[in-house]
């Protein structure tokens, strides 16, 4: 195992931090941290947003994010202490599970009883409210 220096490492992480905040302007609010992870013996900038907004506006405005992180890599310097060869971004947001309360079937007692005067003149609709009596009465009784 190698030993490496810890304050050497603090900067190079804070270097790429303030290298990714510098490019990403405005999603910067999103990002939970900046990692410098190694993936098959080759080391990785990992962008972790705190939520998929981040995460999809990135992937939105990639191709001029990376362009700008290249261009401030080449103009502080970064070549010689902080190299990494691919930009990742995923999203550590886990939403907050509400318990659900179950429904209860809601049942109520029948008030209705077909027990009603019609008083309708025109035989058509009386002939229809008839069969609504019927049809209380029968699920009253049934």
């Amino acid at each position: 195992m190698q030993e490496t220096n810890i304050f050497l490492e603090l900067e190079k992480r804070q270097a790429l931090t303030d290298l990714v905040f510098s490019a990403l302007d405005n999603l910067k609010t999103l990002v939970k941290r900046v990692d410098l992870r190694e993936i098959n013996q080759r080391k990785v900038c990992v962008i972790v947003f705190n939520h998929q907004v981040g995460l999809n506006e990135f992937k939105y405005k990639e191709e001029q994010i990376l362009n700008k992180m290249r261009i401030l890599y080449k103009e502080r310097n970064l070549k010689d202490w902080l190299s990494f060869s691919k930009v990742l971004a995923e999203v550590s947001f886990k939403p907050t599970l509400k318990e659900t309360k179950k429904q209860e079937k809601q049942t109520y007692k029948e008030r209705a009883t077909g027990n009603f005067e019609i008083k309708c003149k025109n035989t058509e609709l009386a002939e229809y409210f008839k069969r609504i009596q019927n049809i209380i009465k029968e699920h009253n009784n049934g």
